[in-house]
């Protein structure tokens, strides 16, 4: 292939009652800005977790993490805390949901 086609148009694949994360560092590329547009098109849902706290769309909510790329000797990369940040997002999920049944 010469080239990837990254469709514009993503608002088919959501709904007002989808819940939309959307991990990016930076917020900027074409992709997470396309996919983002789609979902506030519809009305969904959008919470972004991001290291860039100057995103300027309309989100239900923003989580910035801290930007560890930047002079860092240890090499330790952005990507380990939206790891980080999903696995507590997840196991937080499943607790409130056992409780919920309890």
């Amino acid at each position: 292939m010469d080239s990837i086609y990254y469709s514009n148009d993503f608002s088919y694949l959501f709904n007002k009652d989808d819940v939309v994360l959307v991990y990016t560092v930076s917020g900027h590329s074409i992709l997470t800005k396309a996919v983002m547009k789609g979902a506030i098109e519809k009305k969904a849902n959008v919470y972004t977790v991001t290291t860039n706290e100057n995103i300027e769309v309309p989100l239900k909510a923003l989580f910035v993490l801290p930007n560890v790329s930047v002079n860092n000797s240890f090499l330790f990369s952005n990507h380990t805390l939206f790891y980080i940040f999903n696995d507590i997002l997840c196991n937080y999920i499943d607790v409130l949901l056992n409780n919920e049944n309890l």
